[in-house]
């Protein structure tokens, strides 16, 4: 027999063992290879059994995820609001200061848990973001965000806190987890309460008078709204434009592995045989699509923020008034790069990613304070715009709110 038919060996277990085997081994392969790429198969490799063994311990693979992958994280959540909770109330900088501690323990556990369930399923992923992830999210931080701030509960900056602190720290661990390193809770929750966050505090010495609403769609929206004109005879440049913007919106939906050419084809005009005629293969057109694009728009935000010409003291909400919108037109597109396959993510955000964040760092570097790393400071400021940005509707006064809150500087 091959290697490829024979069955892995197995060790005889009890059938409550043999199912959390199972259960531990589909959480390794989904964390490892993504949603849309894991298989029974896969599992049952990682388990050291056969697929038909796999099958009769579990009814379906979507079973297999409830309690792979969408349980551990409801336990995670639950787990991160009870410590929350037991956050005592004090001096608002300590309170802070223990409340990133908890966010930082806890949070990095959770990431390749948050990748499968955001991207197992193009209708049920955001469903899961929208109405279970940022409600327990919510309701992790809202008493303790209330007794650090004074907000009422339904106010617009509460609800812009809570996102921005969730988001800060989120932006930590994601990349500490595509790093392949361990966060040192103490060190960065301590240099989290000296720089980031200043404003909640401050809140309760009265709020600014905010600028009138006005509200613009997203960029990413946008260059998908077009779609119902891509029949029409166009020369190649811009029918290469529509192809990208069909394929982009594909990809941010399934994720590289089960987004389907055809679909691309159909969205933007044309035949199939025709897109493959452009793009030879559906990864060519995911990185012209998604990376390609990514990059350069983070190459072009390094090199806005290195002209910046603000003094040291202002030099982080000038960042921060960058940062907002970039990440409010591209956030989905680190969601599609770095979020969806976490295990192919690692190899381009430290190659092509990178070298641009540690621009960045550099450069906001007059403008932190001493002892404090830069890169704590660009991911936190950098991963509050990317939560304050996702899934929601800016207008003109969310930059004001989220440099109050963020830095403590006075609203413009």
């Amino acid at each position: 027999m091959s290697e490829e038919t024979s069955a892995p060996p197995r060790r005889r277990l009890k059938p409550a063992a043999r199912r959390a085997q199972i259960i531990e081994a589909a959480k390794v392969v989904w964390s490892r290879t993504g949603a849309r790429r894991t298989t029974v198969r896969h599992i049952a490799n990682e388990a050291g059994i056969t697929e038909h063994f796999v099958y009769q311990r579990f009814g379906s693979r979507e079973e297999i995820f409830r309690l792979a992958v969408l349980a551990p994280l409801d336990e995670a959540l639950s787990h991160l609001l009870t410590r929350l909770r037991g956050v005592k109330s004090g001096p608002k900088d300590d309170a802070l200061r223990r409340i990133h501690e908890v966010i930082l323990a806890e949070l990095p556990a959770m990431i390749p848990l948050m990748s499968a369930a955001q991207f197992a399923d193009p209708v049920e992923g955001p469903r899961f973001f929208g109405g279970t992830l940022m409600p327990a999210v919510r309701a992790c931080l809202l008493m303790p965000m209330m007794s650090l701030t004074g907000l009422p509960a339904r106010s617009p900056w509460m609800n812009l806190a809570i996102r921005a602190l969730m988001g800060a720290h989120f932006g930590v661990a994601l990349e500490t987890t595509l790093e392949n390193k361990a966060v040192d809770i103490a060190r960065v929750a301590n240099e989290f309460a000296r720089t980031v966050g200043r404003g909640f505090p401050a809140v309760r010495r009265g709020l600014p008078a905010l600028p009138a609403k006005r509200s613009s769609p997203s960029p990413v929206a946008a260059a998908t709204a077009d779609q119902a004109s891509a029949r029409k005879l166009m020369p190649r440049a811009e029918r290469v434009a529509v192809i990208l913007a069909a394929a982009r919106a594909v990809f941010l939906t399934h994720g590289l592995r089960g987004a389907r050419t055809r679909e691309i084809a159909d969205r933007a005009g044309i035949t199939e045989a025709f897109l493959l005629r452009i793009f030879v293969s559906k990864k060519h057109l995911y990185d012209a699509a998604v990376l390609e694009p990514l990059a350069a728009a983070l190459a072009d935000l390094a090199k806005r923020t290195r002209e910046l010409t603000a003094p040291p003291r202002e030099m982080l909400a000038a960042y921060l008034r960058l940062a907002l919108p970039f990440f409010t037109a591209n956030g989905p597109l680190f969601v599609g790069a770095l979020f969806a396959e976490l295990g192919e993510a690692r190899e381009y955000f430290r190659t092509a990613l990178v070298p641009h964040l540690r621009e960045i760092e550099l450069a906001i570097a007059p403008g932190v304070p001493r002892g404090i790393d830069p890169c704590t400071v660009r991911r936190a400021l950098s991963g509050a715009c990317w939560g304050v940005s996702f899934g929601a509707s800016l207008d003109s006064r969310d930059a004001v709110m989220l440099e109050l809150l963020m830095l403590g500087s006075q609203a413009r």
